[in-house]
């Protein structure tokens, strides 16, 4: 479902699970890009997921937030 028509509460359920990712990140640097943060539940989701890979750090960029991104 579009993530914009969606409450907060619809939006972190939509998304649980969304992601996969089978590789090794031991070790390395990720960065995200995404052009806009409203409700970050996309970013939570896609850490949560990468962080199964055992990466040295996450950082995110984005070109707009309307918050701080938290885990």
């Amino acid at each position: 479902k579009a993530q914009h028509k969606l409450s907060r509460e619809e939006r972190a359920k939509n998304l649980k699970n969304s992601f996969e990712f089978y590789g090794d990140l031991t070790g390395k640097k990720v960065l995200i890009f995404d052009d806009i943060i409203t409700s970050s539940n996309t970013m939570k989701e896609i850490i949560r997921t990468i962080e199964k890979a055992n990466p040295k750090s996450i950082e995110i960029l984005a070109l707009a937030s309307s918050h701080r991104v938290k885990k």
